[in-house]
């Protein structure tokens, strides 16, 4: 059953890209709840034509799984189309539009784009790839410490869903103010943001925490992996206001186009630091399945820190030169 499936899901990637591409533009212009409504409308009508076409409803065929791609190709066709008539109607946007969408390819402009995105891709390649690493490790220790991982990393990444939006904010927030000659204010808006992200990563931090093993017992009664999961879920709250200190720290870099040292020091300290020294802890020195864990959550603080000098540094020197 699967090939037709994801021959549709692979199909709706083409209308995907350009649809990603519009929205990063009118979050940028200051319009972002354009692309949450069109997005929360997408889901909205995902639910409904899987239902339909799933399940065969209202005359409709009962194509099962196949209807399940078809109806993702569908509602990623019209997002497509809905945030498009957007950008080329609304009035706010009007003296952005181009005079011309389709004009010659501008090869230098296209290698920077290109040099950005690798980049940033790359930045999101380390932190996962580490993140699957550690359920590698996870899975030769045992089945119990490999769901336990999953679940934790459900938790981890829900937390982090805030500041990885402040991270895109402070990023257009820093490049409007950089084109608008104002480089002053690039260090109120980090504070602002690094403030706010420490604020709700702590309130969330606290929740796992103390209140982590409730949520387990919620859904699970195997009570070898709700003691696991939640000992995990005490390294995710030690780590998590740090994991914001660095996304948002990324994101003001990336705002002044300075990529490649966040990269590389990604690289050296998830891959070169935190990956062997849980390895070592774990299966070396004997100090339990969550050790792996501890080895991630040390390359987030460093990279919390090291990061957060870059930007003081690169604020500095920009101002001085400027």
């Amino acid at each position: 059953m699967t090939p037709p499936y994801l021959f549709w899901i692979a199909l709706s990637l083409i209308p995907t890209a350009p649809a990603l591409v519009l929205k990063s533009f009118t979050d940028a212009q200051n319009e972002p709840w354009v692309g949450v409504k069109i997005l929360l409308d997408a889901v909205l009508l995902n639910t409904i034509l899987n239902y339909i076409l799933i399940f065969g409803k209202f005359g409709a065929p009962e194509l099962g799984l196949l209807g399940a791609g078809l109806a993702t190709f569908i509602a990623r066709l019209l997002a497509f189309i809905a945030v498009f008539s957007y950008v080329f109607r609304s009035k706010k946007l009007a003296r952005y539009r181009p005079e011309k969408w389709i004009k010659p390819i501008r090869i230098t402009q296209l290698m920077s784009l290109l040099k950005m995105s690798l980049t940033i891709s790359g930045q999101g390649f380390i932190i996962s790839g580490a993140f699957s690493i550690t359920a590698i490790l996870m899975g030769v220790i045992g089945t119990i410490a490999l769901a336990s991982h999953q679940i934790a990393l459900v938790f981890a990444m829900t937390g982090a869903i805030i500041p990885m939006g402040l991270s895109i904010a402070v990023s257009i927030r820093i490049g409007h103010v950089l084109g608008e000659k104002k480089p002053l204010e690039c260090l109120t808006i980090f504070i602002g943001a690094q403030i706010l992200g420490i604020v709700c990563m702590g309130a969330i931090a606290a929740i796992f925490i103390f209140h982590g093993r409730e949520f387990l017992t919620w859904f699970f009664t195997d009570l070898d992996l709700i003691d696991l999961t939640t000992r995990l879920l005490w390294v995710v709250g030690g780590y998590l206001i740090f994991d914001s200190v660095q996304l948002i720290s990324m994101g003001a870099l990336r705002g002044y186009k300075d990529m490649f040292f966040p990269t590389v020091f990604l690289f050296g300290a998830f891959w070169l630091v935190a990956l062997p020294l849980g390895a070592l802890l774990t299966f070396y020195f004997g100090y339990g399945d969550s050790s792996l864990w501890f080895g991630l959550a040390l390359g987030f603080i460093l990279c919390a820190i090291t990061l957060s000098i870059r930007f003081m540094f690169i604020y500095r020197s920009f101002n001085l030169t400027s």
